[in-house]
């Protein structure tokens, strides 16, 4: 099982928005937290051995709730993501991170 950490900007209308993305992966699978707009939500996904990684979750705002699902890519120390919301796209960039960075 490896652990993994990021920090991510997420590009959204009213803009940029950071958080962090963390998660765990056994045999393919990964279950972990996107902590984004100060609410940390459970993801559960697949991480393949080429780098794709597709997860879905909720992401809670202060004004609603949403569900969405997210694919892209491990490359290295970066993480590039689309997360997709009904017809919205949000894209996600990141860094991977110690465990005690914020």
């Amino acid at each position: 099982m490896e652990t993994y950490n990021y920090a991510v900007t997420m590009a959204a209308p009213l803009g940029q928005r950071r958080g962090v993305l963390r998660f765990e992966s056994r045999g393919g699978s990964l279950t972990g937290t996107l902590t984004m707009f100060g609410n940390s939500q459970p993801i559960r996904g697949a991480l393949l051995e080429d780098g794709q990684i597709l997860f879905a979750g909720t992401m809670v705002s202060l004004l609603r709730s949403y569900p969405y699902q997210t694919s892209g890519r491990l490359s290295g120390k970066k993480i590039e993501l689309e997360l997709v919301s009904g017809n919205q796209r949000f894209p996600i960039a990141g860094e991977r991170i110690k465990e005690t960075e914020k």
